[in-house]
Order: C-alpha cells, then structure tokens, then sequence
C-alpha cells in the first residue's frame, strides 16, 4: 500500500496519460495506482493465466485493455478474464544480436566457445525449469547419441530461483545415459546467441504450453533449424517443413524421431533457413514498439476529457 501511494503522487507530479504495467505482478501495483491517479491502466500479460492468488487478485484490477503476448494467451485470458478488453502483440527481438553475418561463422564461434568444430551439434536455450523440458531433450539425446557418433549437445541455460536443484537432476540424468562428454550444460549466458550461433538445431522443447517463445525466433533469425514444441505460441510461428518442424511436447521418443528428420532434411536444405529468418524478419523490435505504441496512444485518445489529452507533450 505504501507502495502504490508512492506510485501515485508521482504519477500525479509526472502528469502522465497512461500506465502499463509489466505482467502480472506489475499490474498488482499499476492498476491501483493509475486508478487513483485518475489515468488509464493497461498491461503486458506473457504467461497463460493460471488460478493462482495473484492471477485472482488481477483480474479484478482496473484496465483499459489486456495485452496479450499471443493467440494462445489471450484465448486463455478471454476464459478467466472476460471481462476485460484484450489485444494480441506479438513480442519483438533484437535482430542485430541474432544476425548471422555480424557473428563468427559457426566453425569460428564453436573453436571460441571450446565446443568440437566438426559434426553436428544440436542445442537448446532455457532457463532451467522442469517446464522447459531440458530432460526431454537429454533422453532424446541420449537415442541419437547411440545411433550417430558425428553429434554432440548443448543446454545453455542456468538455474531458476523455484527449482535450485534441477542442474544437478539434468546433471545425473545425463551421467546415467552416458553422455557426459556428449552432452555440456553451459550454466547462464550473457549472450546465448553465440552459442545458438555455434549449433546446427535449435531445439524448444517445452512439456507445458509456452506462451510465445523468443528463443525460437532468435534462432530463426540466425538461420537456424528450429524444432519447437507443439503447443502454444510456437504454433503461431513455425510451420513445421517450412521454416521449421514442430513436435509433440513432453515425448522425448518423438522429439529423437524429429531431430533425426531434421538432421537428414533440414541442415542442408537453404530454402528452409531462408524462411525461417524471413519469419524472424517480421519480429522487430522497432515493430513491437510501434505496435504497443499505437495502442496506448488510442487507449489515451478515447479516455481523454473532451478538452483534450492530459498532457499533450508525453
């Protein structure tokens, strides 16, 4: 509370016209504040809606509009949260950090990066989280490893704050099939797209929906063979044999079968990597902005008083 009366006085100073709030917990402190400010409030929701205390909390907080970081998401939100107005912006990436003609070439990021220069290697970007399905992708691993000696793994990611212990779990799991000098777990990276530079696939394999994905439109913009989960937000952007494959999520026999397909048909197959940094394309962050900014700028333009916007200089 003291908080939000903080936020308020300096909303009120300020003059702003608008409040958007990032995510759910955000919208906890903005929307109240913007209410009493007598302003707009409008907010950014990345993940699916769940039951949770905070979700309940939310959907009975003030806004203008929900923003939606997906189709998938905002179907979620229509069904807890009717009530509340939503729009779909798609998120942007930096496409200067994931192109792939201002990076080493792949053979020169593996040698910087102390991964082997020949073969293949296959990759997945995450933090590590049950969800995520890193485990997955070290079982499906594990079956490619035993049929082709050419292609090692990679997992860069470092651990979440709700599960300390699953490193050491993905650790064992790998140990156990025998793939400690197959498979390396990176730990957190400051700049993941050298390492997603450095693989041929880039494997999503979450076991739960993902609301989006940005990790999949980063290795799309670097060119690369992209296997996601089928479910979700990922949907809305991989067209499986066309800039892409997709694959059942939480089956790690079938995610073996996929990256099997993709490792005989996709590496070497331009036309695919051209569409898939065509997709990347239209993800700018330039767009993003652009988008997020027309909304809040109808949003102010409809609750302004008939004198006029709030303050006409911000």
């Amino acid at each position: 509370f003291a908080t939000i009366g903080q936020l308020v006085a300096w909303l009120r100073e300020e003059r702003f016209d608008i409040v958007m709030s990032w995510m759910s917990t955000g919208h906890l402190y903005g929307a109240p504040a913007a209410m009493l400010a007598g302003i707009p409030n409008v907010w950014w929701q990345w993940g699916f809606a769940d039951r949770s205390v905070v979700e309940r909390m939310v959907e009975w907080m003030p806004s203008a509009q929900t923003f939606c970081c997906s189709a998938a998401v905002e179907r979620r939100q229509s069904k807890l949260a009717p009530r509340i107005s939503r729009a779909v912006i798609l998120p942007g990436i930096d496409l200067e950090l994931c192109h792939p003609d201002l990076l080493p070439s792949m053979r020169q990021q593996r040698a910087a990066l102390g991964l082997p220069e020949d073969g293949v290697i296959v990759g997945m970007v995450g933090r590590l989280q049950r969800w995520k399905g890193m485990d997955v992708f070290v079982d499906a691993a594990a079956m490619i490893a035993r049929e082709r000696s050419d292609v090692n793994f990679v997992v860069v990611g470092g651990p979440h704050a709700l599960e300390p212990g699953y490193p050491e779990e993905l650790a064992r799991r790998i140990a156990g099939h025998g793939l400690t000098d197959r498979v390396r777990l990176t730990g957190f990276q400051s700049a993941p797209a050298a390492w997603m530079n450095a693989c041929d696939v880039v494997v999503h394999a979450s076991i739960t929906p993902e609301p989006f994905g940005i990790v999949i439109l980063e290795a799309m913009a670097l060119g690369k063979v992209v296997i996601a989960s089928a479910a979700g937000g990922p949907l809305e952007v991989v067209v499986h044999g066309v800039n892409g494959f997709l694959s059942p999520p939480g089956d790690a026999a079938e995610l073996a079968n996929t990256i099997r397909h993709a490792l005989a048909v996709g590496i070497d197959n331009p036309e695919m990597r051209s569409q898939a940094r065509l997709t990347a394309g239209r993800f700018s962050m330039e767009h993003f902005a652009t988008e997020v900014a027309q909304h809040l700028r109808r949003i102010v333009q409809r609750t302004a008083s008939p004198s006029g916007s709030r303050n006409s200089s911000r």
